[in-house]
């Protein structure tokens, strides 16, 4: 039996030879990034490191995850507050579940000399497949990471 090219075009699945571009890879959940206070710090003043990664990460479509918490210690009326208002409109902002908190809760436990924030950042990024937390201070969260099993696969960078 001949194929015709239109037949041979169907038996092949839809994904098959195309490459995939860095969006198609995060919207197939692959990569996301969690951003922390300092991340934020650095996107408002404008850092050029921690805007290229913002930038870069719109463009192609990168989930950008933002806990709860770290937006409670981020945020202050006044002087740049439609400048944040604009980064948080284009970041998804995760709410700290019972689970997420518990996990913080344990992380804490496991590494007393960390920050119950840190804990929760980490705890909310673990949540995440392929997760790379964006951090100005990587040493508590490199050592939440060493100590706590559930957040061996998130990656840290610092910025």
């Amino acid at each position: 039996m001949v194929r015709t090219s239109r037949q041979s075009e169907q038996a092949k699945p839809p994904t098959q030879g195309v490459p995939q571009t860095p969006a198609q890879i995060s919207l197939k959940g692959r990569m996301g990034l969690t951003f922390d206070t300092g991340a934020l710090i650095g996107l408002e003043r404008s850092r050029h490191l921690m805007r290229k990664v913002y930038d870069v990460a719109v463009s192609y479509d990168v989930r950008i995850t933002v806990p709860s918490v770290v937006v409670a210690e981020w945020w202050r009326a006044g002087e740049k507050e439609k400048e944040r208002a604009r980064i948080l409109r284009s970041v998804v902002v995760d709410p700290i579940s019972d689970f997420v908190a518990r996990l913080a809760g344990v992380a804490l436990t496991l590494t007393p000399d960390a920050q119950t924030i840190d804990a929760l950042v980490m705890a909310s990024a673990a949540q995440r497949p392929n997760e790379i937390v964006y951090t100005s201070d990587p040493k508590d969260l490199q050592m939440l990471r060493d100590c706590v099993p559930q957040f061996k696969a998130v990656r840290i960078q610092r910025v």
